[in-house]
């Protein structure tokens, strides 16, 4: 995240949106989609406001729930993608390990962003999974 913070306070959203993508989608992704992402950056550049940005930042930066997170007794579903760099692996396991309710799923060649449309198929038969057993 402080990386994300100096980005955009260096360079301005067009910096801190090639931030983003490199922390939230595999380069596989960002190659195969160039075109794409370069159409949201003019987007995402032209509606973004840097100093909201700089308020979810610090948000993200002061969220702290290690010592709640135990407590959560409901089942609970942890997805992460093999290369998320924002949320590495070593990350979700030590959440589901905190968690004695938790099921945690792993989605190859996936990087923070689970939510792009080639995930969705694959993301959508876990959550189906998960509910159906519970």
């Amino acid at each position: 995240m402080i990386g994300f913070r100096n980005s955009i306070t260096e360079g301005g959203l067009p910096a801190f949106f090639d931030e983003a993508v490199k922390l939230t989608v595999t380069p596989e992704f960002a190659s195969a989609n160039s075109e794409a992402i370069a159409r949201l950056r003019e987007v995402s550049v032209r509606i973004n406001n840097p100093v909201a940005i700089l308020h979810a930042i610090d948000a993200c930066l002061g969220f702290d729930v290690k010592h709640k997170i135990s407590k959560i007794s409901l089942r609970t579903l942890i997805v992460s993608g093999r290369n998320d760099i924002l949320t590495p692996l070593h990350l979700a396991g030590q959440i589901h390990r905190s968690m004695d309710s938790s099921e945690w799923k792993i989605m190859e060649n996936v990087g923070h962003n689970l939510l792009i449309p080639e995930n969705t198929p694959e993301l959508t038969q876990i959550i189906l999974r998960f509910l159906g057993h519970h």
